[in-house]
């Protein structure tokens, strides 16, 4: 499998010069190039100076049952300094092919970024997602665990993640998914999380929550509910409750260190004026286990001064921890 995958990187790269060479003017391709130059001191007081290439693609041809994509960098460090490496480097985010065989089925190969609500991975590996199972869909996922570093990226033949998602489909007023995951490291079991996503759209109001579960410590990891409701058109009122308690893989040495929970309870509005101004407020107490509390206040507003530009400014005041 990993030949295979690193085969089909091969066939992806060569695919995409190709077409920037011979065929770029097409209209199922798309690519964006953007260059980004980067200069101050390091952690260590020493001068950098990188220079970094962004390069997207996606090839989306007409009637046809596939499609690539791909995403990576390129950058050199010219000072040399004590932090970072100063050769050539490289970093691939995403490269992958997606194929729909039948209506109801389609599937993703490649490096990719896997998002369930027990836990994500930018893996290297396959995706498979397949519809209308009556009112459910079922995705599920497995490959190598990618993992970025500054200027490079490890992946380990034993550091593998699966998992799956089961989730309502066309349901119009409801959004409901239950999700499973598991993660290995060097073939010893790391992680293991339950997760859990809903959302309920009533008239004036929308119920929402999520939740996490760590079985292999018994513990909910994260967790939030809350309300939107909208009394009137250009009126938003969130209230919202968040809970964390940080869990760490099973194998990592921060596993053994004491963490605190956290927890906040918020309330939130957004009032929409006639002109293109949004006027926000928000208060939200925040409780530390072992530490004193907190109470944060936020005043700000959002203004869209014209069209495609959109302007956030927020006051916060906080007293206590």
């Amino acid at each position: 499998m990993r030949i295979i995958f690193r085969a089909s990187l091969l066939i992806s790269i060569v695919f995409l010069v190709y077409l920037t060479a011979g065929v770029a003017q097409a209209e199922p391709l798309e690519f964006t190039s953007s260059t980004q130059y980067l200069w101050g001191d390091d952690l260590l007081g020493e001068s950098q100076s990188v220079i970094a290439q962004y390069l997207r693609f996606g090839y989306v041809p007409p009637e046809k049952k596939f499609s690539f994509a791909g995403y990576g960098r390129l950058w050199q460090d010219l000072d040399g300094g004590g932090v970072r490496d100063d050769d050539f480097n490289t970093r691939l985010y995403y490269l992958y092919l997606d194929y729909s065989p039948i209506e109801n089925i389609s599937a993703r190969l490649g490096r990719q970024f896997v998002n369930f609500t027990a836990g994500t991975s930018i893996m290297d590996g396959a995706t498979v997602n397949i519809h209308k199972m009556g009112p459910f869909g079922l995705t599920l996922a497995g490959g190598w665990d990618v993992r970025f570093s500054l200027d490079s990226e490890e992946w380990k033949s034993g550091n593998y993640f699966i998992g799956m998602d089961v989730h309502l489909e066309d349901v119009s007023s409801t959004r409901l998914g239950v999700s499973y995951v598991r993660r290995y490291d060097e073939s010893e079991l790391a992680r293991e999380e339950f997760g859990m996503n809903f959302r309920y759209f009533f008239k004036s109001l929308s119920p929402y929550a999520e939740l996490k579960y760590d079985r292999l410590t018994e513990t909910i990891d994260e967790a939030v509910a809350g309300i939107d409701f909208f009394p009137i058109s250009n009126l938003m009122v969130k209230t919202e409750f968040y809970h964390s308690y940080p869990i760490f893989d099973s194998t990592s040495i921060y596993s053994v260190f004491a963490v605190e929970k956290f927890r906040e309870y918020l309330i939130r509005a957004e009032y929409a004026l006639t002109l293109p101004v949004t006027l926000i407020a928000q208060y939200s107490l925040q409780e530390y286990e072992d530490a004193e509390d907190a109470d944060v206040y936020s005043v700000g507003a959002r203004i869209y001064p014209i069209d495609g530009l959109t302007v956030n400014a927020t006051f916060d005041y906080r007293e206590g921890y």
